[in-house]
């Protein structure tokens, strides 16, 4: 049976708030580049900060359009579009390398199918991945207005200042044996929700605590913690363990 020899904690991600960078450009900047294009930061991917977006309005139909701007990263497949405002999703695709999300907006006596004014929102969570195998995770929230014919997309919360940064820490509980208990703790008072990794062994969660049975085999282990306070933004952290 493997002895647990050390434990060392390291931030693993940092607080991603939802501040966005404007991103509104018609650069549909994915593919192949030269110079070639830096790898991805997951912290600017998850902050929004290299996300643009454009919008185009045709009859009842917006088609939005998200993408990288920064890194020439694609969409991955699999991306989601939920908690959709003022509008009804149609379509998601990723096949262009960029997340093209198509709404149908409401058709009532000064809609903006009738030259009126309209908005809403969505929120688009998917995975950019980039030429040297890399991937990030996302999860933001877009609105837009429409006047006529002209659009604008913006990433919510763009532009205003936020609270106290909503973070998380891993602190060990107890130890007993193979065994230790570990358990989320943040200042934040909201809605959350929590999800719990590791890189081997088995977790099993009550609360805001996990027991994590680490197997007998020597190496270093690591559990990984991410919250989500939806449109406050992800927090991570990670907790090592090594058995000799």
């Amino acid at each position: 049976m493997g002895i647990i020899k050390d434990v060392s904690k390291k931030l693993a991600g940092g607080v991603s708030l939802a501040v966005a960078s404007a991103g509104l450009t018609n650069c549909l900047c994915v593919g192949a580049v030269d110079p070639a294009p830096p790898p991805l930061e997951c912290g600017k991917v998850d902050g929004g900060q290299s996300l643009g977006a454009n919008g185009i309005f045709s009859g009842n139909t917006l088609t939005i359009t998200i993408f990288d701007q920064q890194f020439s990263a694609q969409v991955l497949a699999g991306a989601t579009v939920t908690n959709v405002q003022g509008a009804t999703l149609r379509t998601v695709d990723t096949s262009s390398g960029n997340l093209v999300v198509t709404l149908d907006l409401p058709t009532s006596d000064g809609g903006a199918a009738d030259g009126g004014a309209a908005s809403g929102s969505f929120t688009a969570e998917g995975t950019l991945g980039d030429a040297r195998g890399s991937s990030c995770t996302f999860r933001r929230t877009f609105s837009f207005t429409l006047s006529g014919n002209t659009v604008q997309v913006a990433m919510r919360g763009e532009g205003l200042p936020l609270g106290v940064p909503h973070q998380a820490t891993i602190a060990l509980v107890q130890r007993r044996g193979q065994e230790v208990v570990l358990e989320a703790r943040t200042a934040f008072q909201g809605s959350r929700k929590m999800e719990w990794a590791a890189t081997a062994g088995e977790l099993s969660r009550d609360g805001d605590r996990v027991l994590w049975r680490l197997p007998s085999e020597p190496g270093l282990y690591q559990v990984e913690l991410v919250v989500d306070y939806g449109d406050e933004g992800l927090a991570f952290d990670a907790f090592n363990l090594e058995v000799a």
